[in-house]
C-alpha cells in the first residue's frame, strides 16, 4: 500500500491498491518491523499532517477501516500525537493517539454504516497535538456499492454519478464504459495528471505547459490554455511491462466548455485522435491518421473537428466508420486544438467517459 492510497476490499477481503483522492499532508515511510500484523509493508508508509480524502462513490452505505500505527514517536512519548477524524462532516474518531497500542504496533479503527448521499465519501484528518496520520484506508461498500476487483486494471465501471451541476447533456456510463475524469480531487504529478484507473494525461509535441487542474466551482476541471492551435496533450492508459496497455474503444463523452478572455469570442475547435501501438506521434497533421468524429454531425468526412461549447455541454465523439471496434486497438488519445485558440483562452474539460472500452490483452 503506497502512502496516501486507498484500498478497496472485495467480498473475499482481498485488498487492492488505489492511489488518489487525497488533498494535503505529506508522505512518510519507515523500515521498522510492525507488530500485530502479517503485512508490515502496509504499515511502513503513511500520510501525515492535516489532510483529507475525497472518494467518488455511489450513493449508499459504507464501512471504513482506518489502518493506524505509530512508527515515529517512541514509547516514552505518550500523547505526542492526538487527532480527530471527521467522516462526512461528523467526528467519528476523537482524541485518537496511535501510541496507546504501542510503538510500531498495528491497529485498525472500524467505522460502520456510513451513509453517503452526495457521490463523495469525505474523510478529514486534523490534529490537536502535532500531526494526524494514517497508513491505509479500506472502504467496503454495503448493498453492492463497492467496486469488485482491482480498480487499477478495470476496463469498465458503472459511473452513474451526475454530471457537474452547471453542465448539460444527457449521458450515463454503462457496464462497458469507464469514467476517466469526473471533476473530483486530482493531484498533478511531474509532467502528468493521473486520472482514474491509472490512466494519465501528459504532454505531446512542442510544449503543452498549459495543461493543469483548476477549481471549476462545482468540482475540478482539466484546463488547457496558454498555447496556440495545433497544440495538445495525450491521454494514455496504464502501463503493463513498461508499455502502454492496448485497448478497444467505441467512443468518448466529454463535458467541456470555453473559458474565453476579454478580447476573444471566437469559436474554438478541437480534434481527438486515436493512436495505435507503434504509431509515430508526429503524424498528427496527416489526414490519414484516425480521428474520432463529432456524433452530432452527419458527414463523417468533416466531423473530425468538434466545436468547444461556450458553456459546459456534452460533446459526444465516436470512432470513425473505418475503425473496427471489435478488433482494432489503440494505446492512447491525442487532444489537439484545431482553430482560434488565443493566449487568453482556456478549454475546461469537466468530465470524460470512455464508451465501450475494454483492454485488448
Amino acid at each position: 500500500m503506497n502512502a496516501g492510497g486507498l484500498a478497496y476490499a472485495a467480498k473475499d477481503g482481498t485488498m487492492y491498491s488505489y492511489d488518489r483522492y487525497f488533498v494535503g499532508g505529506s508522505e512518510g515511510s519507515a523500515t521498522d518491523p510492525i507488530a500485530q500484523t502479517e503485512d508490515d509493508t502496509l504499515y511502513q508508509s503513511e500520510r501525515w499532517g492535516t489532510f483529507s480524502y475525497h472518494f467518488p462513490v455511489k450513493a449508499g452505505t459504507y464501512d471504513v477501516d482506518l489502518h493506524m500505527v505509530e512508527a515515529w514517536y517512541g514509547p516514552a512519548q505518550a500523547g505526542s500525537r492526538v487527532f480527530n477524524v471527521e467522516v462526512e462532516g461528523e467526528t467519528l474518531v476523537q482524541g485518537f493517539n496511535p501510541l496507546t497500542a504501542g510503538h510500531d504496533t498495528a491497529q485498525v479503527v472500524k467505522l460502520n454504516d456510513i451513509e453517503v448521499t452526495d457521490g463523495e465519501l469525505t474523510l478529514d484528518f486534523a490534529a490537536s497535538m502535532n500531526e494526524a496520520n494514517v497508513a491505509a484506508i479500506v472502504v467496503r461498500g454495503l448493498e453492492g456499492n463497492a467496486e469488485e476487483g482491482d480498480p487499477t486494471v478495470t476496463e469498465g465501471t458503472v459511473g452513474d454519478d451526475p454530471v457537474p451541476a452547471d453542465c448539460s447533456g444527457a449521458g450515463m456510463a454503462g457496464a462497458n464504459d469507464f469514467v476517466l475524469f469526473d471533476g473530483g480531487k486530482f493531484s498533478p504529478g511531474a509532467g502528468e495528471i493521473e486520472l482514474h484507473g491509472k490512466w494519465s494525461t501528459f504532454n505531446v509535441w512542442n510544449d503543452a505547459m498549459g495543461l493543469s487542474i483548476i477549481d471549476a466551482g462545482t468540482g475540478s476541471a482539466l484546463k488547457f490554455g496558454n498555447a496556440g492551435i495545433y497544440q495538445g496533450f495525450k491521454i494514455a492508459p496504464p502501463k503493463v511491462g513498461g508499455a502502454l496497455r492496448p485497448f478497444k474503444i467505441e467512443g468518448m463523452d466529454i463535458w467541456m466548455q470555453m473559458q474565453q478572455g476579454a478580447a476573444s469570442n471566437q469559436q474554438v475547435t478541437f480534434g481527438m485522435r486515436i493512436t495505435f501501438p507503434g504509431e509515430q506521434q508526429n503524424q498528427g497533421g496527416d489526414p490519414s491518421t484516425t480521428w474520432m468524429y463529432d456524433a452530432s454531425k452527419q458527414d463523417a468526412g468533416i466531423s473530425n473537428v468538434a466545436t468547444v461549447p461556450k458553456t459546459c455541454t456534452l460533446v459526444r465523439l465516436k470512432t470513425p466508420a473505418t475503425w473496427d471496434t471489435a478488433s482494432e486497438v489503440a494505446d492512447r488519445f491525442i487532444f489537439e486544438t484545431k482553430s482560434n485558440l488565443s493566449a487568453s483562452d482556456g478549454i475546461l474539460i469537466r468530465r470524460i467517459v470512455l464508451k465501450g472500452v475494454q483492454f485488448a490483452d
